[in-house]
Formats: C-alpha cells, sequence, structure tokens
C-alpha cells in the first residue's frame, strides 16, 4: 500500500475512535454535572429547612424576652402555641443535623448541636431574662454558622 492510502485509513480510524469515545466523554460529563447540580440543591434545602426553624426559635425567644421585660404580654393560648413551635422547631433542628449530615457542614451541624444542648441545659435561673439573653446569644451565633457554612449561588 501507499502511503497515501495510509492516510485516509488514519482518518477513518480516528473518526471512528471519535465517534465512540467523545459521547462516552460526554455522557460522562453529563452525569458529573447533574450530580453537582442535585447534590447543591439537596444542601440548599437543607440549609434552607434549617433556617426556617432557627427563625422559629429565634422569633419565640425574642417573644419571651419581651414578655418578660413586661413590653409585650402575651395571653395564656399564644405562650401555649409559641412554647409548642418552639419545642417543635427544637427536635426538628436536631433531627435536621443528623439526617443531613451529608449535605451540611460539620461547622453547621455542631453550631446545631452546640444550640440545642445550651437551651436544653438551661439552668432554672432566677433571672429568666439573664437567660434569654444568654440562649439568644447561641441562637444568632447558630445562625451566623449555618449562614456562613451555606451554599452560595455562583453566578458565572
Amino acid at each position: 500500500m501507499k502511503p497515501e492510502n495510509w492516510i485516509g485509513i488514519a482518518q477513518i480510524v480516528i473518526t471512528i475512535i471519535g465517534m465512540v469515545i467523545a459521547p462516552l466523554v460526554a455522557v460522562r460529563l453529563s452525569i458529573r454535572q447533574f450530580r453537582s447540580t442535585k447534590s447543591w440543591e439537596k444542601a440548599t434545602e437543607a440549609y434552607s429547612a434549617i433556617l426556617a426553624q432557627l427563625a422559629i426559635v429565634k422569633h419565640t425567644n425574642r417573644r419571651y424576652y419581651e414578655h418578660f421585660l413586661n413590653t409585650e404580654p402575651m395571653d395564656e393560648r399564644e405562650r401555649g402555641e409559641l412554647s409548642k413551635e418552639y419545642q417543635d422547631a427544637l427536635k426538628t433542628l436536631e433531627r435536621l443535623s443528623i439526617s443531613q449530615m451529608l449535605f451540611i457542614s460539620g461547622q453547621a451541624s455542631k453550631a446545631i448541636q452546640i444550640l440545642v444542648q445550651c437551651i436544653e441545659t438551661a439552668t432554672e435561673a432566677n433571672d429568666i431574662v439573664k437567660e434569654l439573653e444568654k440562649q439568644s446569644g447561641s441562637i444568632t451565633d447558630c445562625i451566623a454558622s449555618v449562614t456562613c457554612s451555606a451554599p452560595k449561588q455562583h453566578i458565572t
């Protein structure tokens, strides 16, 4: 065979190899992109759920603080509703910090655990206002930690 014929055969072989390899590479890249996007969505959902529960805890803490300072009185019904929401939010936070470990950072999970522990081990203080202030600081720290750990959308 003449060298001119080899060039044509080489082009055909390269074309066939390209037709087989290119789709495989494209599929792998597509799957990797899909997994990355799905993981980001799951993380975003986890952080949103956590922040929603932290908002309930913060709001309840603030309402009780205002109540005990006598600036915003609450009736028995409102106290009962707030207390139930508060307890449910704490339970949900603790569950989320464990069940979403694959999607949230260790820092966020630890901040939630510290907050829950701080609230659950609250002493029956004579000064409830000081206890609420302490808890408020812990709630704020937890929100800051979770917010810093949350995924941010990168606009490219």
